[in-house]
């Protein structure tokens, strides 16, 4: 499985914008576990806690670095997992705000 960004009609990159704002260290080692996903299936980061859905077409994929917990929410595409949204998770629930911000990416990336 092969992660994508998706990007909106203008261009912007959610998840670069994201990884941008983030210490170099925490990037770094962020795209190295992304990197380290990628080699593993859909059925396999389910089973190792990684990857969890959520409701309809959204999935969270779950990226611990050091004691911070980042999310990135996600779907499947053509057999690629799309990342439209991230953040740093702060308490035990996702937000409403957060879940909304990703389905309603995922509805634009699935009209283009």
């Amino acid at each position: 499985m092969e992660f994508k960004e998706f990007t909106n009609q203008n261009g912007v990159s959610y998840l670069k914008d994201y990884l941008d704002t983030l210490e170099t260290k925490d990037r770094i080692k962020i795209l190295d576990k992304l990197i380290l996903y990628e080699k593993l299936s859909f059925l396999q980061l389910s089973k190792d806690g990684k990857l969890k859905h959520l409701e309809g077409k959204l999935y969270e994929m779950r990226v611990r670095v050091g004691n911070a917990q980042y999310r990135f929410l996600g779907t499947t595409h053509e057999g690629d997992f799309w990342i439209v949204h991230c953040f740093l998770k702060k308490s035990d629930r996702i937000k409403k705000k957060d879940k909304e911000i990703g389905m309603s990416r995922i509805n634009q990336l699935l009209i283009k």
